[in-house]
């Protein structure tokens, strides 16, 4: 078995760490313990995140708002801005295209569950809306 130059040193470390607790009185003791602590308190606290400002949104909740957002695009293109601008998982997908009461199969990768989602909320409003001749914002078509 070979050790890493890491394994090494912690080793080397805690033999020095013997001899020298070995020879050292209780109140020499105390005084190591106490300054040992405050290094590893601090040690842990430079490595610790900083807090934020504010909290950051629960990935649910902006689920729930690219949801809203795509039923409120008035072309394709929107929706698939808002679904790059969320980078949302399979499982994500998976869930809105529930939504939208669309057929989820196993080999449906994250493109196909983008393009299946689109096509649900957006597409067939679009092509409902060409039907019957109407302008995107429910007005007539102008002659």
């Amino acid at each position: 078995m070979t050790q890493t130059k890491e394994t090494r040193t912690t080793v080397r470390l805690m033999k020095a760490l013997t001899g020298l607790i070995s020879v050292m009185s209780a109140k020499e003791l105390s005084s190591l313990a106490g300054e040992l602590e405050k290094r590893v308190a601090a040690a842990k606290s430079a490595n610790a995140k900083p807090a934020t400002a504010e909290p950051q949104p629960q990935r649910g909740e902006l689920v729930e708002k690219a949801i809203e957002a795509i039923k409120a695009s008035q072309s394709r293109d929107e929706g698939y801005k808002v679904l790059d601008e969320l980078r949302p998982t399979r499982r994500e997908l998976a869930d809105m295209a529930g939504r939208f009461d669309v057929y989820v199969t196993k080999e449906d990768n994250t493109s196909r569950l983008i393009e299946k989602v689109i096509g649900a909320a957006i597409g067939s409003r679009l092509s409902s809306i060409a039907i019957r001749g109407e302008a995107f914002d429910g007005a007539p078509p102008k002659d």
